[in-house]
């Protein structure tokens, strides 16, 4: 299919000739040389992968996995307590639904265009899809997995490890993969607006001075790293839930 895509792309953008929809042919060479023109001692990496690559990668799977462990522990601690969900779920649902790039300027006052601000922003906007995820995952555990712990006189701490925690996991993921997505998203916002680096500061700077080959590249750039984030967090997810998938199997 990304074959296909390819090929379309390279056929209409020769027959266009437009200056701003260049061949892929084209943004791929210039992908090569931004990123794979180093030494073979470097494993033919250039400077701009450590100068822009790896703190754009920080940024998103750092604030992502900041936020995946906040939202987490609040979520269960929601979940579990029940008679706070009417108090607190109309607060997160409206924290939610405010869009995250209109916070920016808060984010801008509070802290500057700093590295705290840009990663502080992704944690904060990440985190409601895995909270939420969390708190319904952790309110639909079964109540006979309860009563059975019960039975079985567990501990707090053993239930939430060995009952809540395995049957809230599908949900968590869920919320996982939504806000990885979204953390790449507004990682690029970020550096954009307040970046000095990074691949989305690297668009804008090639935008502004009109290098249309650059903006391609960094686009495709994102888009690749987007792609493996997904593929790793889908492998976890499978490797975890094989458990999952087999319950489910066997109730069929």
């Amino acid at each position: 299919m990304l074959l296909a895509a390819g090929i379309v792309w390279q056929i209409v953008a020769i027959v266009n000739d437009s200056p701003f929809f260049p061949p892929l042919l084209d943004v791929l060479s210039q992908a090569r040389q931004n990123w794979l023109s180093g030494p073979a001692s470097h494993l033919f990496l250039t400077q701009a992968v450590a100068d822009d690559v790896l703190p754009s990668l920080l940024r998103a799977v750092g604030g992502w996995a900041l936020a995946s462990l906040i939202a987490i522990m609040l979520g269960v601690l929601l979940g579990m307590v029940r008679g706070l969900g009417p108090y607190v779920m109309p607060v997160l649902e409206f924290m939610r639904a405010i869009p995250p790039p209109a916070l920016i300027p808060l984010f801008l006052i509070l802290f500057g265009a700093t590295e705290y601000m840009r990663i502080s922003f992704v944690v904060f906007a990440v985190m409601w899809p895995i909270l939420l995820n969390t708190i319904t995952g952790v309110q639909a555990v079964e109540p006979t997995q309860l009563q059975a712990g019960t039975v079985f006189r567990l501990s707090a701490r053993q239930r939430l490890i060995q009952i809540v925690l395995p049957s809230a996991t599908p949900y968590i993921f869920t919320g996982m993969r939504i806000g990885l997505s979204l953390g790449l998203i507004l990682m690029v916002i970020s550096e954009m607006v307040a970046g000095v680096n990074g691949v989305g500061h690297g668009i804008l700077v090639a935008q502004r001075s009109f290098d249309i080959l650059n903006v391609w590249a960094g686009i495709i750039l994102l888009g690749l790293i987007g792609y493996a984030l997904s593929v790793g967090l889908r492998y976890a997810e499978s490797r975890l839930l094989r458990w999952h998938r087999g319950s489910k199997m066997r109730r069929v």
